[in-house]
């Protein structure tokens, strides 16, 4: 925007300090049990190979994570997805996109019912015990449409009868210009026999600033970014009974209320067309039952009940001043949208050896929009089920066998738009999967795993006409994906020396085949051309290597590194290039511990080029950017952490010509008593 506000520093900075002196109680991170969904319980080294990465709270805050997306970009395999003409983070997850690998808050899902995903820069992590990322095999529990894994996040549960912690983070540009701050309070307490957990953040920013070598061109100008402006607040609550060992009953509740901008285009392509895009209204709400009960010895139940909301709200504008909307291009697009629905799981080890589960979910998807203040509403629905077994069989003490099988269906009940009588959608498909574990020795574990998934077709896949420029395709049906890994990890540890190495190493292949693409189609159909249609047309594989190193030396020194080599072809047509993924990425942090009151961190984050268009128009450069961090503690209360992030004022984008911030500085305050 051209008139900038800037964010007053002393309110957020007193209100913060004041609830940092006021905290009275110890804050513990610990992981909501009901909300972890797992295909082996009973294994420590499997994380990596066959059940998928887990990001606790403790790192999400070393690395300043304050979003879902930025924090599971740490997770070797993981792409982050940038979209800059929506102002959207999404991932890719070994090549799949983020339609392809569902959103969960606690086993539930969250993604948006009309586009099959949602912006994970807008989830913020303050509330969560950690992130759990499924890559390839995943737990048929979770029901329909994980084609190529998972994200579940998991709540917190606390077990003192009183916890709290809060924290502050002010960041600041290379002028010390304030750019944004978040504020943040947890709290909870358990009574034996039931439990309480409440949460409140605010993320507010009112812009960020480009590096000092950007190029201004008629659209940005450099310095601070223009319509960069978002703010993301939540509120979340849950109430629990424990009244035994065995049974568990829990109520939960969240509302995050945000509105974002959309940068302008950039960079060097002057045919694309620069959108002056705000989102004033991005809101999400969930409220959902968990309860678990023991059955005899060795058999329990769960049910799950929930309802989940999304109000969206764009607005597109005629130019930079975003005060009028006359032009062809500009409109209003409304959604109003929700969820509903549950699932039944019952578990029994009766069997010797085996662990067994059974789980069977429906879930309704109802899309109500509106596309400008005359228009009719239109209203989408469809009906999911699914109905799924998996076992895990120890063989002895050494081999265990995880194996799974699903039976998923879409049943489209509603497709209206006023205009057109759409035929509705009826697709079902049967998934199944089959994974080894070997312990080698102590200190050394083998895994192996293949899976015969699919995915639906979103609402808007099928119906959307996406701004006049696509016509759509009722009768779109699933595509399907065989994923095969094999995974080796470890550790070693010096005889003599404090020395221990933990290492990880996968090898992945998988095969798309009737993978939804857009087929090129006359313009003379399109009112906005040019004009696609997306059919089942596309045969598309990925392979790639996973390599994972972390070295302890002593109690003061820990080293990481992570690599990813991801090649992605469509195998239905070369000269379509792969969108959003780099070839070679490397996640890498250093971190020395002084003493008990100082620490320092220093990470870095390599990324090849991605192409920005499948004709190569548009391709985002590679990159190196690398952060600098200061942590004192001078108790067990309170911590201060400095940090310099992209020290050296790189240019970078993950979407060509939507560049990311140059040097910033963070200042954070963290308190727990």
């Amino acid at each position: 925007m051209n008139n900038y506000t800037y964010i007053n520093l002393t309110k957020p900075l007193f209100f913060s300090i004041a609830i940092l002196i006021s905290a009275t109680a110890s804050a513990n991170q610990n992981t909501f049990n009901l909300g972890v969904i797992e295909v082996v319980a009973d294994k420590t080294q499997q994380d990596l190979t066959l059940n998928g990465t887990t990001l606790s709270q403790q790192e999400l805050q070393q690395f300043d994570r304050g979003d879902v997306g930025s924090a599971a970009k740490l997770i070797s395999g993981v792409t982050l997805q940038k979209s800059g003409s929506r102002s959207e983070s999404m991932l890719f997850v070994r090549g799949f996109n983020s339609r392809q690998v569902p959103v969960y808050l606690d086993g539930i899902p969250i993604y948006v019912p009309y586009d099959g995903n949602i912006d994970l820069g807008r989830l913020t992590t303050y509330d969560l015990a950690s992130i759990n990322v499924s890559k390839g095999f995943t737990s048929v529990l979770y029901g329909p449409n994980t084609l190529g894994g998972s994200v579940n996040l998991v709540s917190r549960k606390p077990v003192e009868p009183l916890e709290m912690d809060m924290g502050v983070s002010l960041n600041a540009d290379d002028n010390v210009d304030l750019a944004s701050y978040n504020t943040y309070f947890n709290a909870g307490g358990n009574k034996d026999t039931w439990y309480w957990q409440g949460s409140a953040s605010m993320t507010d920013r009112n812009f960020y600033s480009l590096p000092d070598n950007f190029s201004s061109d008629g659209a940005e100008n450099g310095g601070h970014r223009e319509n960069s402006e978002n703010r993301d607040g939540k509120v979340a609550f849950k109430l629990g009974l424990t009244p035994n060992e065995r049974d568990e009953y829990a109520i939960s509740y969240q509302n995050a209320q945000g509105k974002k901008e959309t940068p302008v285009y950039a960079g060097d392509d002057p045919s694309y067309r620069t959108r002056y895009w705000q989102w004033p209204e991005y809101d999400k709400e969930s409220v959902y039952l968990i309860a678990k009960k023991g059955l005899g010895v060795t058999e329990y139940i769960t049910l799950k009940a929930y309802y989940d909301s999304f109000k969206n709200t764009l607005r597109s504008y005629d130019d930079d001043n975003y005060n009028s909307q006359l032009r062809g291009y500009a409109f209003n697009s409304v959604y109003d949208d929700y969820s509903w629905g549950g699932s039944v799981e019952f578990g029994t080890q009766a069997i010797a050896n085996h662990d067994i589960k059974f789980a069977a979910h429906h879930k309704t998807d109802v899309h109500r929009e509106v596309d400008d203040d005359n228009a009719a509403q239109e209203y989408y629905e469809d009906h999911l089920y699914s109905f799924g077994i998996e076992d895990t069989f120890n063989v002895n003490d050494r081999l265990t066998l995880a194996s799974g099988i699903s039976y998923d269906g879409l049943r489209g009940q509603k497709a209206d738009d006023a205009t057109t009588n759409y035929k509705l959608a009826s697709d079902n498909a049967l998934n199944a999967q089959l994974g080894i574990i070997y312990d080698i020795d102590d200190d050394l574990t083998a895994s192996a795993s293949i899976s015969r998934r699919a995915r639906f077709p979103t609402l808007k896949d099928r119906y959307s006409y996406r701004f006049g420029s696509a016509i759509p395709n009722a009768g779109l049906q699933s595509e399907r994906a065989t994923n095969i890994e094999v995974g080796l990890e470890g550790v070693l540890e010096h005889p003599s020396a404090p020395l221990s190495v933990n290492w990880a190493f996968a090898i992945f292949h998988n095969d798309i085949t009737d993978a939804i693409e857009n087929v090129t189609i006359s313009n003379t159909a399109c009112s906005s051309p040019p004009c696609s249609q997306l059919s089942n047309i596309g045969e598309q594989q990925n392979d790639g290597i996973e390599a994972n190193l972390t070295t302890y030396l002593g109690e003061h020194w820990t080293f990481h590194l992570n690599y990813t080599y991801l090649d992605r072809d469509n195998k239905s047509d070369p000269q379509i290039k792969p969108l959003d993924t780099p070839e070679h990425s490397v996640f890498s942090y250093v971190n020395y511990k002084l003493n008990n009151q100082w620490s320092f961190l220093t990470s870095a984050e390599f990324s090849d080029e991605r192409f920005s268009e499948t004709d190569a128009s548009r391709i985002a450069d590679d990159f190196v950017i690398g952060n600098v961090k200061a942590i004192w503690t001078p108790n067990r209360h309170f911590t201060i952490e400095a940090s310099i992030n992209n020290i050296g004022d790189v240019l970078y984008a993950y979407d060509e010509g939507f560049y990311e911030a140059g040097r910033n500085y963070l200042l954070t305050m963290r308190y727990k008593y």
